[in-house]
């Protein structure tokens, strides 16, 4: 999303068992005249700093700023051991990868990695916006800008994709072919989801373009 402020520190608000729901938790809201550019949440909830802008990476990289979209993606279906995705809208973009775990006695967040991830395969990337989780448990981040035609041979445009990362590899697309995902087009891609009913049979994809007048796409995929 554009023009947001920028973020500094990225704040995990939920408990550990919204992973497990499919909503957040019933809660007292907040008073609409109490919103202001401060945060303030409800007062059922806590907050926990997990990473902050300028934290180290594994590869001894500080992790950016312009926090956007956070993915997390359970191993085996837990709601406290899992893979934390978080996207830097900026340019040149940027992904890290966390693998982090709830300890139920502190009721605390921690991690034990965090990944760079490498988008040299594909040319890299730029403004990683929103995204989503797929049902396959990969993630999947957006490219908010375009970009003129890159120096490829193919002559197409490098930035202006959604790419597909797998959180276990930390590896973006498949590791003998890696590939930004062509077939949904070259926009400013602000989101995308994945439908995941038995009728759509995870074929059938919604995503949206951020500019004035855009619009939303849906795509039929053939398998």
């Amino acid at each position: 999303m554009s023009g947001t402020p920028k973020l500094n520190i990225f704040f995990l608000l939920f408990p550990c068992l919204f992973f497990a729901q499919s909503n957040i938790s019933d809660f007292t809201s907040i008073r609409k005249d109490d919103m202001t550019y401060e945060m303030k949440i409800p007062n059922t909830h806590k907050f926990q700093i997990i990473i902050e802008e300028g934290d180290l990476r594994d590869d001894s990289t500080p992790i950016p700023e312009k926090f956007d979209f956070t993915a997390y993606v359970p191993i085996g279906g837990s709601s406290e051991n899992g893979y934390l995705s978080i996207n830097s809208e900026r340019d040149p973009g940027d992904v890290s990868i966390l693998d982090i775990n709830f300890n139920t006695t502190t009721k605390l967040w921690s991690y034990t990695a965090a990944a760079n991830l490498d988008f040299s395969a594909v040319s890299g990337t730029q403004y990683n916006c929103s995204g989503t989780v797929t049902p396959w448990n990969t993630v999947i981040t957006c490219e908010e800008r375009t970009a003129p035609d890159g120096p490829d041979a193919d002559s197409r445009k490098d930035i202006g994709w959604c790419i597909e990362i797998d959180p276990v590899t930390k590896t973006v697309g498949t590791s003998d072919n890696p590939q930004k995902l062509w077939a949904l087009g070259n926009m400013r891609h602000e989101n995308v989801v994945i439908d995941p009913s038995t009728y759509a049979n995870n074929r059938v994809i919604y995503f949206g373009e951020d500019i004035n007048n855009g619009y939303i796409y849906k795509l039929v995929a053939d398998t």
